[in-house]
Order: structure tokens, then sequence, then C-alpha cells
């Protein structure tokens, strides 16, 4: 565990095989997944900004609003 040496082996069969994903998936998908493998990193704060803009302030009255509503989803 935390004491113990690491294990010469096992870091090459641990480097082999990080090779082998590279040259299957390629760098730009490694690139995608953080580069170390597992789930793909999340959106900083400019990506999600551009992908959901803030919502526009509403336009109109409360009175036009709750009219809507009633008329949408009222009483049948």
């Amino acid at each position: 565990m935390y004491g113990q040496p690491k294990n010469p082996r096992r870091q090459a069969a641990g480097a082999k095989g990080g090779r082998k994903v590279v040259e299957i998936f390629g760098v730009e998908h490694m690139r995608e997944i953080g580069r170390k493998g597992g789930r793909p990193r999340l959106p900083t704060l400019e990506e999600m900004r551009a992908k959901n803009p803030p919502p526009q302030p509403a336009s109109g009255s409360l009175r036009d609003l709750k009219k809507w509503f009633r008329e949408t989803f009222g009483k049948k």
C-alpha cells in the first residue's frame, strides 16, 4: 500500500497500456477526455455561458401572464 515500493513491471505494463490506448483512439480523443481517461472534462464557465445565454427580462405585465396561464392551464 502506502509504504510499499512501486513494482517496475506494473509501471511498465501501465505505460504500455496507455500507449496502446493513445494508438487506438488518438491524441485528440485523449485531450478531449482529459488525457487520463474517464469522463470528459467539465465545460468552463465561458463555454457554459456561450451555450446557454442568460435569460432576457420578460416583457409585458404580470396581469397578462396570469391571464395567459389561466387560458393555457386553467380549469376546463
